[in-house]
């Protein structure tokens, strides 16, 4: 038991500015559901874009937005991450949005959809 323990703190302190892939809310990936996991991966794929200078401000706002939705879990699963697509289908629609910023927007789409199933 105590070498799960270390393989979880040593993932967290390689990984120090992305938490959510060791633990969400105080759970253990080891302890996480299938959908849990696929939400934590797409809140560290969204704060990437939040961490990337060349996002505008505006979209780094609705990115702000997508991260409260989904980690508010007073919200059923379905009803956040339906809120998070609409959100993200703004922002891929936005004139000032890099290329590769777009197909990263999409890629988190995909990964949202996934989460659903």
């Amino acid at each position: 038991m105590s070498s799960n323990k270390t393989v979880i703190n040593s993932k967290k302190q390689e990984n120090m500015g992305s938490e959510a892939e060791v633990t969400t809310e105080g759970k253990s990936v080891a302890t996480m559901t299938h959908n849990e996991k696929a939400i934590s991966d797409v809140i560290s794929a969204i704060s990437e874009l939040q961490e990337d200078n060349t996002v505008p401000k505006n979209v780094k706002e609705k990115v702000m937005a997508i991260l409260e939705t989904l980690r508010n879990e007073k919200v059923e699963l379905s009803m956040r991450v339906d809120k998070a697509r609409q959100i993200l289908d703004e922002v891929a629609e936005d004139s000032n949005l890099q290329s590769y910023t777009r197909t990263q927007v999409w890629n988190v789409v995909s990964m949202l959809e996934k989460a659903q199933d």
